[in-house]
């Protein structure tokens, strides 16, 4: 049914996954994203954390062969005890859209642990953790 390239190209898969820190509540980002790594040109994180938020560390994944960029946005109207992150995949010019998953979690968050959500690269997907332990 499948040619050989065409299952190894199905199951070929890389990762990203930063490490951020917001008023002490360490959440490790991990995004899956169903191609091969030559296909991104950048993977753009978008981080909203409540107002007055202190940004500790932020450890970015070496050696993936794509730049990452983590961007903070400080809202008044994002809950104390929460953070929203949104990852846009930068495709390279002519590559079709494939399927991504991002998950966020930490052990910080009490209660929920870890949020996850699928999407298509050529859109952003979002996920919001919740009850994280903010100091």
């Amino acid at each position: 049914m499948f040619s050989r390239g065409q299952v190894e190209a199905a199951l070929s898969s890389c990762r990203s996954d930063p490490v951020v820190v917001v008023n002490g509540a360490t959440v490790d980002i991990v995004d899956t994203l169903w191609t091969d790594a030559s296909a991104v040109r950048e993977l753009d994180y978008t981080i909203t954390v409540p107002k007055g938020s202190l940004i500790g560390q932020t450890t970015l994944t070496v050696g993936l062969g794509f730049p990452e960029k983590v961007t903070y946005v400080f809202s008044a109207s994002q809950a104390w005890g929460t953070m929203k992150v949104a990852a846009t995949v930068q495709m390279q010019h002519g590559t079709p859209p494939f399927q991504t998953t991002l998950q966020a979690t930490s052990l910080t968050s009490l209660l929920t642990g870890t949020s996850t959500a699928s999407g298509r690269s050529n859109s952003t997907v979002t996920v919001t953790v919740k009850n994280l332990v903010m100091v």
